[in-house]
């Protein structure tokens, strides 16, 4: 999965570790 925050960075994300801590993310 890529997804795009709203910096416009684009990071693959593994579906595989849904409990890992988003890093597009800004908390």
């Amino acid at each position: 999965m890529i997804t795009t925050d709203e910096s416009g960075r684009t990071e693959e994300k593994q579906l595989t570790s849904p409990f890992e801590p988003i890093k597009t993310t800004p908390l």
